[in-house]
């Protein structure tokens, strides 16, 4: 079968089994090491990597993963036929493509990823009747110069889209005719996917974005420019309104670098969003608007009860006193929320900036043709001008101090636990934040029950930051939770290094405990944080490691043999399985058992690696393997940190010198025997 073909090949898969496009000119292609070194990394998934809004990534952090100062080894150039196909290959890792170890020969996979939950997508490898409509489509954009250090997300347009992608590992772009050489240094270009909302694994909040040196041949046609692309907008079921002409890629989620506000369904590379299938031909005459009018200081959508004020002077001090943001995405749209999310009332734009006002600003008009900057992120809308404010007016701004959510609004299974302090050297709740201007504490406790995470916490009006069952003892109770949430001016969201914590105490379940020096297993026993109180009692063992777990739940003549630190390299390098929301051990057992693997290891949650041999590792605290196993049983390694079982059927030669090289190294700290 299709998967065990996969698996044979010995490949890993990343968490959550994500997706890249695989070129010699990647911008990281050998990542942590430079593309020429001679150790090469043939087992690779970091650049499949989602760019997630969880992890509040600036954009020197997400704009092609921050890989500018890895380029490509010289001379590799990502190879774009002008009027014809380049044909890319799209896989979870380096390994299950053309650029893998060249001593491998097992078969190349046919599909993008071992998972149909991998790809994002309800369509299933099973069934021939495959519904494009549920793919998200992929991207790929070009910018001409060779100035990797100075391009900007939106100096790339679009210049092909797959809108069936992605599925297969071999996919197609059709590239248009006529494109321009790029210079002596090649052109910079990119990969691009934003997936659906709500189908296969993972979360929706979440962006795909890669760099390439890449070059163009073919049907060149040196009279011809690519036009600078314009942001797309949604015109689902509106096919007039989508923008005519280049477009750049989206960019979304992310804690700046954005030119689309954080939306609540995913926008796609796709005709909802005026991107046609197969080559964009519209890139050599600069875009329009759809119904042909002069941009005018109007937005596509305002929140409830804001209206256009007009044109206003900017004075010294400031008109409009709060300074939000500036970015050359800025829009009405995304300035407007932002002020009213902080509670104001007036909003205005002037040119990349963006500024607010509680109430009653000192305004003076100005003629509107003082008024005539077209917005970075809307070519179809004004952004103020020199000095010159386009000003908003919303409600009047929420005066009575915010209060802590009323326990019935809290969702079910959740319970408050109070207001804690926080710290910025050592996190209170220390498994991930989430930035968003219209935080909610219900918003943020949909993050930490979408990771199975038993706590969280809202912190300075917008952020959310969540925690396993290990940060019950950093809690300590404090007071200076008077911040307003975002989304919500009426509840508190924490304040400056401040939390309103929540816990789930359903998600809690059996945690893994702390480890001691004996290796004798015996029982475990714990409790949990009462829902109104911080405070908890400690657990302990006596176990080497705690188990991920319990023997009884494992095949026979398995054992657990602890948590270990995993690395690029990977402890084991057998068979994998990428991450699937069915794996437990015992499903990562059997697998590896039934390809004749001694070793069998679950990681970050889904994922399941075997081997006959264990490269040299530390072992780690129980605790640190902490995610649960999304098939309901136990828990399943951690981040780079491997839930190890042995089979003690097999030939125990191969542990023994490890063991060995572990006491020499590390003491005893897994008593393995």
């Amino acid at each position: 079968m299709l998967r065990n073909i996969i698996a044979t090949a010995a490949f890993v898969a990343s968490a959550s089994a994500h997706v890249a496009l695989w070129d010699k000119g990647m911008f990281g292609y050998n990542w942590p090491n430079q593309a020429g070194d001679s150790v090469q990394n043939w087992n690779t998934n970091d650049p499949v990597k989602p760019l997630r809004g969880m992890d509040s990534l600036t954009q020197d952090q997400w704009f092609g993963h921050g890989w500018k100062s890895f380029p490509p080894k010289n001379g590799d150039f990502m190879v774009l036929p002008a009027g014809g196909t380049y044909n890319a290959e799209l896989n979870c890792n380096r390994a299950g493509s053309h650029m893998r170890d060249p001593a491998r020969t097992d078969p190349l996979p046919t599909y993008a990823c071992d998972g149909e939950g991998a790809l994002h997508v309800a369509n299933r490898f099973d069934n021939p009747n495959v519904d494009q409509s549920l793919f998200g489509g992929t991207a790929l954009a070009i910018a001409y110069t060779s100035d990797i250090n100075s391009l900007q997300p939106n100096d790339l347009t679009v210049i092909s889209v797959n809108q069936a992608s992605p599925w297969f590992r071999q996919t197609g772009y059709d590239i248009p005719a006529g494109l321009p050489p790029c210079p002596p240094g090649g052109c910079i270009c990119s990969w691009n996917w934003i997936h659906q909302s709500a189908h296969g694994e993972g979360y929706g909040a979440e962006i795909y974005n890669l760099l390439y040196r890449c070059t163009v041949t073919g049907n060149t046609d040196s009279s011809k420019t690519v036009q600078k692309g314009v942001v797309p907008r949604d015109c689902t079921g509106k096919p007039g309104s989508c923008v005519k002409g280049p477009k750049t890629p989206m960019y979304l989620y992310q804690a700046s670098g954005n030119n689309l506000p954080s939306l609540a369904v995913p926008p796609n590379y796709n005709d909802n969003w005026g991107f046609a299938n197969g080559a964009q031909n519209d890139i050599f005459t600069a875009a329009t608007n759809a119904n042909g009018n002069a941009p005018t200081p109007t937005a596509t959508s305002l929140p409830s009860g804001w209206t256009a004020m007009g044109c206003y002077k900017d004075q010294d001090p400031r008109s409009l006193p709060i300074f939000l943001s500036s970015s050359s995405n800025n829009t009405i749209e995304s300035c407007v929320a932002g002020c009213a999310a902080g509670g104001n009332q007036f909003a205005g734009v002037e040119g990349n900036e963006c500024w607010c006002a509680k109430s009653n600003p000192t305004l003076v008009s100005a003629p509107d043709s003082d008024c005539t900057s077209t917005c970075g992120g809307d070519m179809w809308s004004t952004c103020g001008g020199n000095w010159r404010l386009n000003v908003y007016k919303g409600p009047a701004a929420v005066t009575a101090a915010p209060t802590p959510l009323a326990s019935a609004a809290i969702p079910s299974g959740w319970a408050a636990v109070g207001c804690a302090t926080d710290s910025g050297t050592s996190r209170t709740l220390d498994r991930g934040s989430t930035y968003s201007a219209l935080m909610t504490v219900q918003k943020c406790l949909d993050i930490a029950q979408s990771k199975g995470l038993p706590y969280a916490g809202v912190e300075n009006g917008n952020e959310c930051w969540v925690g396993t069952a290990a940060s019950q003892s950093n809690i300590q109770t404090g007071t200076g939770c008077t911040a307003p949430c975002g989304g919500d001016q009426g509840t508190t969201c924490g304040g400056a290094y401040r939390l309103n914590v929540y816990v789930n105490n359903a998600l809690l379940g059996a945690k893994p405990a702390a480890s001691s020096s004996s290796s004798s297993p015996t029982s475990t026993t714990s409790s949990k944080a009462a829902a109104s109180t911080p405070t908890t009692t400690s657990s302990t063992t006596t176990s080497s490691a705690a188990a991920a777990t319990s023997s009884s739940a494992l095949p026979a003549g398995w054992k657990d043999l602890g948590c270990l630190k995993d690395s690029s390299q990977r402890l084991l390098n057998g068979a994998s399985l990428s991450w699937t929301g069915s794996m437990t051990p015992k499903k990562c057992i059997d697998f590896c058992t039934s390809k004749g693997f001694k070793y069998a290891g679950t990681e970050n949650g889904g994922e399941c690696y075997c081997g006959n041999t264990v490269s040299t590792a530390a072992s780690v605290s129980a605790t640190e393997c902490n995610s649960k196993c999304p098939g309901g049983v136990g828990f399943c390694g951690g981040s780079w940190k491997l839930s190890l079982y042995q089979n003690t059927a097999a030939s125990k030669r191969d542990l023994g010198r490890r063991r060995l090289r572990w006491e020499n190294r590390h003491g005893d700290p897994m008593a393995l025997h």
